[in-house]
Formats: C-alpha cells, structure tokens, sequence
C-alpha cells in the first residue's frame, strides 16, 4: 500500500508533488556530484552513469517507479561518498546560483559572497577616501574620542570603522572561499557572515578606541581596528573575561565578610543563629563554585549569591 492511499485526493496529490519533487531534487543533486567529480578528475564508476540513465528515463506525469527509485538512490549514495567532504545540497545550490547569474558571476560563486565583495570593495575605497582627508591625521589618531572636536571625531571614528569593515570583510571571505572550494557552503548559514560583519564593524571600533598600544597612534588605531574587525571572537573573549574577572573579585570579597564575621561572634553566645547563618553561607559559597565549575548558568550563580547576602545581610 503507498503512503496515503486512503487519504483523501486532495492530500493524494500533495504527497505525490512532494514526492515527485523530492525526486527532482536528488536527481539534480546526482548531476551536480558527477560535474565537481569530473571537474576534479576523479574516477566515476560505470554502473553510476547506467544508474542514472535508468533514473532520467522516467515518463513524464507519471512519476517514478520502483525501479528508477532504486538506481536514483543507489547513485546518489556512491557519488556522495566520491565527492568527500563536499555535501550533495552544497554542490547543487553552488551549481544553482553559477547559472543564475552568469554575468555577476566574477564577484564570486554566490549571492552572498558577490555582496561581501562589494562591501569590501566600499570599505576599501572609503578608507582611503578617508585616509586623504585633512581631518584624520596623525593629531587626531593621537587623540581619544572624548577629546576630539564634533566633525573631526565622525570622520575618524568613519575611518576606524571602514578598517574594522576590511578586516572582516577578509575574514568573512576567506572562510567563504574554503567552503565553495570543498562543496561545503550550506545556504543556511548566509545570514551568519552578516552577523558577523556588524559584530566585527563594533569590535574593531571599540578596540581601536579603548586599547592604547605603545607605538604610534597614527598607526595603532587603523591596526587595532582592523585586528578586531578580522578576528571579533578575540575581542568577546577578552570582555568576557574582565566579566569574569569582576565577578571572581566580588566573590572574593564576600568570602572575606564571612570570615571576618565568622571571627567576631564565634565567643558570644548570643550569635548562634548568626554563626548557623555563617556555616549555611559557606555551605551555599561550596555549593556556588561546583556549580560554577561545571557549567551552571549564570542565573543560577546569581540566585545563590543573591541567598548568601541574606543569610549575612544584617551583619553587613
């Protein structure tokens, strides 16, 4: 019995289109493969060829047989395993978007890196557009943000900026580029190179503003810009861990507050529910860094921070 033979005729055919399409699909994936085989001079078996002529000789209309089915399937795993580390959906959307857009196709293989072109190309000639103003000069690099005049501090902040758009802009490509030379782009990861163009645009600036080297500022700041432009994940890391030094530091101090106190009440028998609250606050201080070594969330660290200074709130 097929799928959905008892299914109402309406819900017959969309299984059927779907189906039909599926098919197509594979097919045109089995093309693909055996293009970037042949491109790259590896050997394809003969069967494959007879596998897929089988496959192609279905009637128009009236959809696949088992028979087609079986051979699609069976060329479509051997060419699969031919083509490593490349993915059949990869080579089809690279082949896909080459016919598309024949004419554009100089500025790269895909819609995507065709405008990550162009955007480098506008951050290039914008920085040296930049560059030749009277207002980025070497007094202006020298000087902090907060120091510069109004229009002087855009036109250098715009010229931090196109270094930073540079530096990602490289980066974005040139992982790009080994993707499309594998056969491993996947399409559902286009929107990340734009994510990670804004988070390089703000790291570089931000980096080239607040970090002070000791050579040159004329030179430094484009630098800086352009390092944190290319490589944003060094720039999270280095915020993340002066967060983690600030919180490893305010820990640190009300661990001191509980020994501090803990000193002061442990002869007056007056404070026993204050020294009960002390062992409970160190019990929850225990409790707090395993958590926080394996892995707990930062919510659940604050909550049990947020009980420790309840437990030692009055004696504050």
């Amino acid at each position: 019995m097929e799928p959905g033979e008892n299914s109402p005729p309406e819900t017959q055919d969309t299984l059927k289109a779907l189906q039909n399409d599926h098919y197509k699909t594979k097919f045109q994936q089995c093309e693909a493969m055996l293009k970037f085989a042949s491109d790259k001079g590896t050997a394809v078996a003969d069967h494959i060829y007879v596998d897929l002529e089988i496959a192609k000789k279905v009637v128009p209309g009236a959809g696949e047989n088992i028979e087609s089915v079986v051979a699609l399937n069976r060329a479509h795993a051997d060419l699969a395993r031919i083509v490593v580390p490349a993915t059949p959906s990869s080579l089809l959307y690279l082949s896909n978007e080459h016919d598309l857009n024949k004419i554009y196709s100089f500025f790269g293989p895909v819609t995507t890196i065709r405008f990550m072109v162009v955007a480098s190309l506008l951050s290039l000639c914008f920085f040296i557009w930049l560059g030749a103003t009277d207002r980025v000069n070497a007094e202006n690099l020298d000087t902090t943000l907060f120091f510069r005049g109004g229009t002087d501090s855009v036109y250098v902040s715009l010229f931090l900026i196109a270094a930073a758009a540079i530096g990602v802009s490289f980066s974005n490509l040139f992982k790009a580029r080994k993707f499309v030379i594998d056969g491993t782009y996947d399409p559902r990861y286009n929107t990340t190179y734009w994510m990670r163009f804004v988070l390089g645009l703000t790291s570089g600036y931000v980096l080239a503003e607040v970090i002070t080297l000791d050579f040159d500022a004329a030179f430094q700041k484009p630098l800086l810009a352009l390092v944190g432009g290319f490589a944003a994940d060094v720039v999270y890391d280095i915020l993340e861990r002066i967060v983690e030094g600030l919180r490893t530091m305010l820990r640190g101090d009300i661990d001191d507050r509980i020994r501090s106190m803990e000193a002061r009440h442990k002869g007056d028998l007056e404070s026993q529910k204050m020294l009960q609250n002390l062992e409970t606050a160190k019990k929850a201080i225990k409790m707090r860094d395993q958590l926080a070594k394996s892995g707990a969330s930062d919510e659940q660290i604050a909550a049990i921070d947020v009980m420790i200074n309840d437990l030692i709130g009055s004696e504050v």
